[in-house]
């Protein structure tokens, strides 16, 4: 059975890496009426610990195969909705 390559990475505004997963998926068969060949979606869970160093955008980057498929904005705000203080307990 053929399997594909993820990566998934977790980032800060600047683009810098601040957690990184990979996996390979096993490939799954067309669901009925769906047409051999053409895309469809799947649901993936995973569990990682993100490190949140300050309140502020960060984003997901997944990658299959190696190229680009999706970006993911995460914003990550205080109670108050304040940003750029560090997060209580990573500080």
């Amino acid at each position: 059975r053929h399997e594909h390559p993820i990566e998934l990475i977790f980032q800060d505004p600047d683009g810098h890496r601040l957690a990184q997963l990979n996996a390979m998926i096993p490939a799954q068969p067309s669901p009925p009426g769906v047409p051999r060949g053409r895309p469809f979606g799947a649901v993936i869970a995973f569990n990682i610990q993100l490190p949140l160093p300050a309140y502020g955008d960060f984003s997901f980057e997944l990658l299959i195969h190696g190229n680009h498929a999706k970006s993911i904005p995460i914003i990550v705000s205080s109670p108050a909705g304040g940003f750029g203080d560090p997060v209580p307990g990573n500080a």
